[in-house]
């Protein structure tokens, strides 16, 4: 009985994975026909919200970030690992 069991689970479970395989990879909806033309006007269209509003206090004297094409850096911190490990260890 114990191994007609499990011939009975290999053979469901191998079915269930060969059937899985040949789902379709297309999202199904419900109550949907498939045309999605208008959702091309809202994708196409850019909006700029924050365009016209002055920065914020914070953000208004901060630096350039440091990048590959502005790398001037003011001021170098020596620091060795084990201090840099310690400090993003310490609790705040």
């Amino acid at each position: 009985m114990n191994s007609l069991l499990r011939q009975l689970w290999a053979a469901a479970t191998g079915i269930a994975i060969v059937a899985s395989g040949c789902a379709p990879r297309q999202p199904f909806y419900f109550f949907e026909d498939g045309d999605l033309s208008h959702y091309v006007g809202a994708v196409q269209k850019i909006e700029y919200p924050d365009s016209c509003q002055d920065p914020l206090d914070e953000a208004a004297g901060t630096l350039e970030p440091l990048t590959l094409s502005n790398s001037n850096f003011e001021e170098i911190w020596e620091l060795s690992l084990e201090e840099a490990i310690r400090t993003a260890l310490a609790p705040c």
